[in-house]
């Protein structure tokens, strides 16, 4: 048993009105579907009820087949509001609005600092994958070459790696 909610299935869905043998089925989700992945949904209207719950069970089809859009724009706009707020908030927790020269130092916002430590952390890798392809190059053409490579030649790719591994253990 797991504490997560099943995730929906994935967009975009659509909407299909077919007749069946006692009234009509709105298919709604991805169609075809396969045995291995039931991820569909059908709303039933018997005949003998048509007249009196079909239009509301066909507007609940819409909307059920209209949700996966409107999960799609809910989080895309609070990953907008995220970045807002990120923007326009100093890392202290203040608004950088509310901020002055008094306030004991320069604002930053959230967003620039995490960006700053972001690219940062992008070159530091950038260092330490120069290093390990440094020691490769060293490396390569000692494997299955005659044994002419030097005890020296060996701990110069050595120093290399282990240089590479000690700026990404930082």
């Amino acid at each position: 048993m797991t504490d997560q909610p099943a995730a929906p299935t994935p967009g975009p869905w659509t909407l299909e009105t077919v007749k069946t043998s006692c009234g009509i089925c709105h298919k709604i989700g991805p169609f075809p579907w396969t045995d291995t992945e039931k991820n569909h949904a059908c709303i039933y209207v018997d005949d003998r009820m048509a007249w009196k719950y079909g239009p509301e069970l066909e507007a609940n089809a819409r909307l059920i087949a209209a949700s996966w859009a409107t999960a799609a724009e809910r989080d895309r706009l609070k990953l907008e509001i995220e970045q807002c707020h990120a923007k326009s908030t100093c890392c202290c927790g203040d608004y950088m609005k509310h901020h002055s020269t008094h306030s004991g130092h320069n604002p930053v916002s959230m967003y620039d600092s995490a960006l700053f430590n972001i690219e940062t952390e992008r070159d530091r890798l950038k260092v330490v994958n120069e290093g390990l392809v440094k020691a490769l190059e060293t490396l390569r053409p000692m494997c299955g070459a005659p044994h002419d490579y030097t005890i020296a030649d060996v701990w110069k790719a050595q120093q290399f790696a282990d240089a590479a591994l000690d700026e990404a253990r930082k």
